[in-house]
């Protein structure tokens, strides 16, 4: 059985993942920061992975012929611009390092559309220049670029996704699809930008089976992660209240759109496409689900709240 190890597991994407892992019959190794719940087939590993020994230890232990990354500093809002992205760049490139020197014989990484060049064009394929403006992108950049060199060097297969606009079941309530679901579902205003902007929305289940089908295949070097089908946010939002039935607390223009958002932010997914990949759902079928789990969260959430309720 092949083993494979997953850092980020309990992040946005992994916690998608490690199912399809252990359905295509993946020996799954996770490794996060702290304590995490994972399904039983899967064997939980904690290690800092800023730390070189820490790494070298778990790769020790775990013996992966496959490695997938996903773990990198994301906190909503605040990741664009962190100091925290140069840990990760470094952290990345010795992983893969410590990876190659134990034996390990392909490695997988989830990279970012805000590594491309955002002022030329809404539309990206992988072979466009690059030209990140924030230093998340610029170190997301830098660690694909190395790495691809690193990996004929170490004789490792190195794949890097471009992710574009993922969304779906688990995502930070800050970003925007599920800051939207929450205030509507307690009943307060949605402040969105006026929402022109034109993005290729992911539903996460379909990000997630796309890195699977990387890290089943031999397939080397870059794809973009994306589902080739555009809305604009607006289209987005409206249709996140029409399924919850209430548009009326939508307000489109009531915060500015960041500087540096570009208007369009597209991919074209014709090597994805090559791979033999499909999503498999549409923007109301992925926002459905997610509203739904957002619904179900927030009713587990009552149940496990203590009750002021005297007998």
């Amino acid at each position: 059985m092949t083993r494979i190890l997953v850092t980020g597991a309990n992040g946005f994407i992994g916690r998608h993942v490690l199912p399809l892992l252990c359905a295509a019959g993946f020996d799954v190794h996770a490794v996060c920061t702290r304590e995490s719940t994972f399904p039983p087939e899967v064997s939980p590993h904690v290690a800092d992975l800023l730390s070189c020994e820490q790494q070298r230890a778990v790769l020790r232990e775990v013996r992966p012929s496959h490695l997938l990354h996903l773990a990198w500093h994301v906190p909503p809002g605040e990741f664009w611009t962190a100091m925290e992205n140069v840990a990760w760049l470094r952290a990345s490139l010795r992983l893969l390092e410590n990876f190659g020197a134990a034996g390990g014989k392909r490695w997988v990484a989830a990279g970012t559309c805000a590594e491309y060049d955002w002022s030329t064009q809404g539309y990206w394929k992988e072979t466009d220049p690059l030209g990140p403006s924030t230093l998340y992108g610029a170190c997301k950049s830098s660690t694909q670029l190395t790495a691809i060199q690193m990996g004929r060097a170490l004789h490792v297969d190195v794949a890097w996704g471009r992710i574009f606009s993922p969304y779906g079941p688990g995502e930070p309530e800050g970003r925007l699809i599920p800051s939207v679901i929450c205030a509507l579902m307690g009943e307060r205003l949605a402040r969105c930008t006026e929402g022109l902007q034109v993005r290729d929305f992911m539903f996460v289940e379909d990000v997630a089976r796309a890195f699977e089908l990387l890290v089943s295949g031999t397939f080397t070097g870059l794809v973009n992660i994306a589902s080739g089908m555009t809305a604009s946010v607006r289209e987005v939002v409206t249709e996140i209240g029409r399924q919850m039935g209430r548009p009326e607390l939508i307000a489109f223009g009531a915060i500015p759109t960041r500087t540096f958002e570009p208007p369009r932010l597209t991919a074209n997914v014709e090597r994805l496409r090559s791979l033999g990949f499909q999503p498999k759902y549409t923007i109301e079928q992925g926002l459905a689900r997610t509203i739904e789990w957002w619904a179900s969260n927030r009713r587990l959430e009552a149940r496990s709240t203590p009750s002021d309720e005297r007998i």
